[in-house]
């Protein structure tokens, strides 16, 4: 079996290399890279770790629940994202509602001035 000349970022911030490549955190290097990060100060002080990153399976379990918890999480923003939207078109639409209401409801007491006129002046000629 053949090791696959790598070296992994074990940090949790991303590794500049001389010729200005980067390793972000937890990813590997590229062949190229590899050269350069060989000897480098990066090894020297442990935040470049020659080869693949070795999982236990209680951490396989872990990052698969952590990715089906990301997965969830992204649904339930997208479905956020889209009630909101729908709440700020409904509110933009909320101005010209509430401006067809006023109109009716001065309409209504417009009518029910008219009757309430007629309803007297029926009572008056009795």
């Amino acid at each position: 079996m053949t090791s696959k000349k790598v070296y992994t970022n074990v940090t949790a911030s991303p590794v500049v290399l001389s010729n200005g490549t980067t390793v972000g955190a937890g990813e590997q290097t590229t062949e190229e890279q590899y050269e350069l990060a060989k000897g480098s100060f990066w090894e020297e002080h442990g935040v470049l770790v020659s080869g693949e990153p070795k999982l236990s399976d209680d951490g396989s379990r872990q990052i698969d629940d952590l990715r089906a918890e990301n997965d969830k999480l992204r649904e339930d923003l997208f479905n956020e994202q889209a009630k909101s939207q729908k709440l700020e078109a409904d509110a933009k639409d909320m101005p010209a509602e509430l401006e067809k209401v006023r109109k009716s409801l001065i309409d209504e007491q417009a009518r029910s001035q008219k009757l309430e006129a007629d309803l007297k002046a029926a009572l008056a000629k009795k």
